[in-house]
């Protein structure tokens, strides 16, 4: 039986130096995945008798092992259409449906749980950190200088416009719909997919898919983008949807938490900034928008706070949103069961469950895959308790690199970190 569907869903191209990575899932970090015969190999690891099979997949293998709800239990899910198929035999099997692309990492902020693969300010960072970086960051394989790839650039866009050719010529015999996700860093800020430039891979996508087709293609965002720009983008995503009726343009907004702690754990961001921009995305008609949770150790106590702003946002527009709910597992000590089991931090979790307004989200799956999450952090909470030296080793890094002070922008925390 098959454990999880994501590499028979997803496949995740990235510019790096010295060619382009491919995995079959956002989870499989640090890997160079570009041979299609390896992908196939996880593919047919998924499909052991072995439960910690493939080895690629141990991000959720560990989590499950330790009692929490991994990305394969929320996201891995076999589409009923597909249960009773086997994959590796069947012309779907070599297809994807979900297209993610991530051309550089340039990016205004530098999450917490991020790092230098992914955040040109992370690198930047690291680059003039590195003494508190070695000392307090026990992660050297995410935590470490990664060189520019643009000398690759033109050798990954071709790649990626010949393979969204063949995706188009293909996926709509087998499903309704394909996506395409523009990642960063913060792709608004990419200079491959500014000034209109993204423009050109749904084109290349719809030179053999009929245009009535439904693609969906998203921005992950963090929602920091200067307004000049938010306003450039809006209008040429307006007037390209008109050229292919049925195609659908997304928002996926990056974010777990609300005022400082959100200037704390997605530091560069300004939370003003951040509102404003949510709001003038909800007040398009036109535009998709979902809510991509990276939940951890430091959102917990505003975490209800932002499903306020985000559920009066649904009210005021009338808009249905999407969630996908997932937790932070690497940095281990930033994962929210390093709290300890108290009546006040399960009432941050039951703040957070009560102000989720089930009207306003389109799909049955993400309400339970939410509440699910939540609910299992609070049968949680203490579990990691021997991660807290590692929590407070990165407390020490913010304070002495970022000049922050968590008793300044989490100061309900404080008493459990000090």
């Amino acid at each position: 039986m098959l454990k999880c569907f994501i590499p028979f869903n997803e496949l995740t191209i990235r510019n790096a130096d010295g060619g382009f990575n491919k995995t079959p899932c956002c989870k499989i970090a640090g890997s160079s995945i570009i041979n299609d015969n390896q992908i196939l190999k996880i593919k047919k690891g998924l499909y052991s008798a072995d439960k910690n099979a493939p080895k690629e997949c141990n991000y959720c293998w560990n989590a499950e092992n330790q009692g929490l709800i991994s990305w394969r239990m929320h996201e891995g899910k076999i589409p009923e259409k597909w249960k009773n198929t086997n994959l590796l035999e069947h012309p779907r099997g070599k297809l994807i449906q979900f297209l993610k692309l991530g051309f550089d990492t340039t990016c205004d902020s530098a999450c917490i749980y991020c790092d230098s693969n992914n955040s040109t300010t992370w690198n930047k960072e690291i680059i003039n950190n590195s003494k508190y970086v070695e000392q307090l960051l026990p992660y050297p394989d995410i935590y470490q200088f990664v060189p520019s790839a643009n000398n690759n650039l033109e050798q990954t866009q071709s790649h990626v416009k010949d393979f969204l050719k063949y995706i188009g010529s293909e996926i709509y015999k087998h499903e309704s719909h394909f996506n395409i996700a523009f990642l960063g860093g913060e792709p608004f800020l990419s200079p491959a997919l500014n000034d209109g430039k993204f423009i050109e891979y749904i084109d290349c996508f719809y030179k053999h898919a009929p245009h009535d087709f439904c693609l969906v293609y998203e921005f992950n965002t963090n929602c920091n983008t200067p307004t000049t720009l938010i306003d450039k983008n809006l209008k040429l995503i307006e007037k390209y949807k008109k050229r292919y009726i049925n195609s659908i343009p997304k928002i996926i907004i990056s974010g777990e938490s609300f005022g400082p702690a959100l200037e704390y754990i997605r530091y560069g961001t300004n939370c003003v900034q951040y509102m404003e921009n949510i709001e003038k995305y909800f007040s398009k008609p036109w535009l998709q928008i979902s809510l991509n949770l990276a939940i951890n150790v430091f959102s917990i106590p505003s975490l209800h706070k932002h499903f306020k702003f985000i559920f009066d946002l649904c009210k005021k527009y009338d808009k249905k949103i999407g969630i996908t709910p997932g937790c932070v597992y690497k940095p281990k000590g930033l994962h929210p069961c390093v709290l300890p089991n108290t009546n006040e931090i399960q009432q941050y979790i039951d703040d957070a469950v009560n102000n989720i307004d089930t009207n306003y989200i389109n799909e049955t799956t993400s309400i339970d895959n939410t509440i699910n999450v939540l609910n299992n952090l609070k049968e949680g909470f203490g579990s990691q308790d021997h991660l807290l030296p590692e929590l407070k080793n990165y407390i020490k890094y913010v304070k002495i690199v970022r000049k922050q002070n968590i008793k300044d922008f989490i100061p309900e925390l404080q008493k459990y970190v000090a």
